[in-house]
């Protein structure tokens, strides 16, 4: 099947089942099967979506550099983007058979922030890869300096038979690992804090998703993916509020409902 009607079959399910939020994963897949996927190719889909609350989630940056104009002009993709590097160090990429580089991952995320500049970025990131060194591991401390993602996965290198890596020499001890991971997501939490900062003082629009833990209390999604917990008598899951978001904390944020939007 084309991948234009994939793309096609995908969002009318989407609106058959009244997804409100949808995701969208642009998959190796595709790129395994030699067919390259432009952003034009999804538009008329994507204006299939009855409301501006589509979610990308994209696993190759070559296939972020071909969207990134999409993130310009297509008003009902979300300003977020989760754009794996797994390392900062092009000696380790390398290592991984990774395509892209350190050089060439940054450049896409200045692209896509030239068109639209209120973007958040996402990723994720492999410590103790065989053979990394202190210094593989500080240049990718200082990618994630330099990005400041909003939001981020992070994990220790585990070998799995029958793949490369697993058989490399230079495995990485357990302990440097687990310090390398505890400073990698110290570094990670604190730009999510900062980034979450920054959103107080906004107002937004949020889905109402699900319960939380105080009476009253529902959570929702902001457009760039923070939970945003609001107590919301009167309001139930499915619905759509405009919200102040009046606090925030490493994880999540609060808001006062300001009015409610229309479904």
């Amino acid at each position: 099947m084309p991948i234009q009607a994939v793309i096609f079959d995908w969002a009318g399910t989407v609106v058959d089942y009244g997804c409100q939020a949808p995701v969208l994963a642009i998959q190796e897949l595709f790129r395994r099967r030699g067919v390259p996927l432009e952003a034009n190719e999804a538009r008329h889909a994507m204006g299939l979506l009855k409301r501006d609350q589509l979610r990308e989630i994209l696993a190759l940056p070559q296939v972020a550099q071909r969207w990134r104009a999409a993130h310009g002009d297509v008003e009902k993709l979300m300003p977020f983007l989760h754009l794996p590097v797994q390392s900062g160090s092009d000696r380790i990429l390398k290592a991984m058979n990774r395509s892209h580089s350190r050089d060439s991952y940054l450049r896409i995320l200045d692209r896509v922030r030239a068109v639209r500049p209120d973007i958040a970025f996402s990723g994720d990131f492999i410590v103790g890869f065989p053979g990394e060194s202190d210094a593989d591991f500080d240049d990718t401390m200082s990618l994630v300096r330099a990005v400041g993602y909003a939001q981020a996965y992070s994990f220790k290198y585990s070998p799995r038979p029958g793949t490369p890596a697993a058989d490399m020499a230079d495995q990485i001890a357990p302990e440097i690992m687990d310090e390398r991971l505890q400073r990698l997501q110290a570094q990670l939490v604190a730009d999510q804090s900062a980034f979450n900062r920054n959103t107080v003082g906004k107002a937004t629009e949020i889905l109402l998703e699900r319960t939380g833990k105080l009476a009253g209390q529902l959570i929702g999604k902001s457009p760039w993916l923070q939970s945003v917990h609001v107590l919301a008598p009167g309001l139930s899951i499915g619905d759509v509020v405009t919200v102040d978001i009046t606090d925030s904390g490493p994880l999540s944020l609060k808001g006062e409902p300001k009015m409610r939007a229309a479904a």
